[in-house]
């Protein structure tokens, strides 16, 4: 392992520990820890339930919610055992639902899930092709790519 993720593994055992286990809180046989961390580069914060599997690495299992540095929200979406698996909304800073997605056992599935600058539609598992924001029901031709 090196030393940089052992450092990660270090800081969000220590950030476990500071916010606390969710003692009580197991599903199957494994007892969840709550995180919250906040990106030094972005000033997001995020909080999320995992759990440390038997290597040590720490696995995103239920509620992932982000939030922008003015504390509103802006990403929920659900794990299950370390893939992003069902509902994913990303929001304005004005608290305005901006895409809606879904994802299964970490795949997108279906709606409008944004990769890097872009913004890609799904249905059913399969890639629908590029979103304008501007035109997201994809009326204006001109709009598709």
């Amino acid at each position: 392992m090196n030393a940089k993720r052992m450092k990660v593994i270090a800081e969000l055992t220590l950030a476990a520990a500071l916010v606390g286990c969710a003692h009580g809180q197991k599903e199957a046989n494994v007892e969840l820890l709550k995180i919250e961390r906040q990106d030094a580069r972005t000033r997001t914060t995020e909080s999320y339930t995992g759990y440390l599997n038997a290597k040590g690495r720490l696995v995103r299992h239920g509620l992932y919610v982000d939030h922008y540095p003015s504390g509103a929200k802006y990403v929920e979406a659900h794990y299950k055992h370390g893939k992003l698996d069902g509902e994913f909304r990303v929001f304005t800073e004005e608290g305005q639902t901006a895409l809606v997605g879904s994802y299964k056992q970490g795949k997108p599935w279906d709606g409008l899930l944004q990769s890097g600058d872009h913004v890609k539609r799904y249905a059913d598992g399969k890639f629908c092709g590029y979103v304008n924001l501007a035109d997201p029901q994809g009326t204006n031709t001109a709009s598709r790519r």
